[in-house]
């Protein structure tokens, strides 16, 4: 970058570690992670049950949720809370706002997730915004790639550098082969620009996921 107009240089991160989750919810998540590996290579016999919400504000912070009352109710089954993070935060509004209501509203956000978290849940996501999504990467056990995003590299090559299982959503017609070329894409190493967990542009050298 040029110095002259006031940026940085970008940092260059020939080893990028994803972050995992560590504190007081580690053990909980870090747990979800394996086990929905193992269930997804039919190695286990632990079922998830998926509840989805399109923003957090769908969401009862107070566990009023009918749906996952009648789920802990009758399934012997973990429970993953999947956000819609695109949903959830109005890039529209967040451009046209200051820095301490954006703060705010990923205070909130967090706040959500750490309440989800010690109800004994598990948090997954939809991947639209990859920078968006690496914020939240910590505290999730699950993302999902939408249809819409399959195709595109630049999701590909952020998710090889993704620590949690991803799914990639086939096409509305059903065709598998896209879904399966962004996983082969994405089980392997790349080198691209991406930003490190700094706020930085950097370039990204991942390991494969």
């Amino acid at each position: 970058m040029n110095k002259k107009h006031g940026f940085n240089e970008p940092s260059i991160d020939l080893n990028l570690a994803p972050q995992f989750p560590t504190g007081k919810y580690a053990d909980h998540i870090n747990f979800g992670r394996s086990n929905l590996i193992k269930a997804l290579e039919n190695k286990s016999d632990m079922s998830y049950f998926i509840m989805t919400y399109d923003a957090y504000s769908s969401f009862d912070k107070e566990n009023k949720n009918p749906e996952l009352l009648e789920a802990r109710r009758h399934y012997s089954c973990s429970i993953i809370i999947l956000f819609n993070f695109e949903k959830s935060f109005n890039f529209n509004e967040i451009e046209n706002t200051n820095m301490e209501k954006i703060e705010l509203l990923f205070s909130e956000f967090i706040s959500l997730i750490y309440n989800i978290l010690d109800q004994g849940y598990y948090v997954g996501a939809v991947i639209n915004n990859p920078i968006l999504f690496k914020y939240f990467q910590p505290f999730l056990i699950w993302g999902i790639l939408p249809y819409s995003s399959t195709e595109s590299q630049v999701h590909r090559e952020f998710i090889s550098a993704l620590n949690l299982p991803v799914g990639f959503e086939c096409q509305s017609l059903g065709k598998t082969q896209l879904a399966i070329n962004g996983i082969i894409s994405a089980s392997s190493p790349h080198n691209f620009i991406g930003v490190d967990y700094n706020g930085r542009i950097s370039q990204i050298i991942s390991k494969s996921n």
